[in-house]
């Protein structure tokens, strides 16, 4: 039994690892993200300055491309071409990323369980925003909902398996058992269904 409580505790503590790592890379990837905004509206003015001086902008845009592709591998955007051959780039819920007017800068935060994704443009105040997909989105979607989501389930079935040993510990006693058996509220913590194994007969 002591086995069975140990390894529901060490998953739970592994699921938690899991959450904080993925806290972690999505910091990261927003570190990138912004870091690609910033180098893709700087050459949106390389792009006609390239034109004019060489009649010929297709090296610089192709490197414009290349940062395109990585930044939606992170989240998911619209891009627009732009009159003077470079690109806007917004949130798939319209929020200004990149383009003729500058970088935004991306922040992730959270409060309580709730993970929230803001952009700020160059003149203007911090607008929430979805990912809409990519890494940043596949990994908001395992910390906050997926994890949590086993977490709980773990707890329910480690909270039944407990009642169940009570019961069990209970009807094997010497003594006649008790005419009621109260059992445990479901879908607790992991850390509250563990301790309710007492491990010994109710006389």
């Amino acid at each position: 039994v002591s086995t069975f409580l140990n390894s529901a505790q060490s998953v739970d503590a592994n699921l938690g690892q899991l959450q904080s790592q993925a806290s972690q890379q999505i910091n990261g990837d927003v570190t990138t993200l912004n870091s690609l905004l910033q180098q893709i509206s700087k050459l949106n003015a390389s792009i006609p300055q390239a034109s004019l001086s060489s009649g010929d902008a297709t090296g610089v845009q192709d490197q414009q491309n290349h940062l395109v592709n990585q930044l939606s591998s992170l989240m998911g955007v619209n891009v627009q071409a732009t009159a003077t051959g470079g690109v806007t780039i917004r949130s798939i819920d319209g929020a200004y990323l990149a383009g003729d007017q500058g970088a935004a800068t991306v922040a992730f935060s959270q409060s309580g369980s709730a993970a929230v994704l803001t952009a700020s443009p160059p003149s203007g105040g911090a607008q929430q925003i979805n990912p809409g997909g990519g890494d940043i989105g596949g990994q908001i979607q395992l910390s906050q909902v997926e994890l949590p989501q086993i977490s709980a389930q773990l707890g329910e079935y480690v909270s039944q398996a407990v009642n169940q040993l009570n019961q069990a510990s209970n009807a094997s006693s010497a003594v006649p058992a008790p005419s009621t058996l109260t059992g445990q509220a479901m879908g607790m913590a992991l850390s509250t269904a563990v301790s309710g194994f007492s491990g010994k007969t109710t006389i």
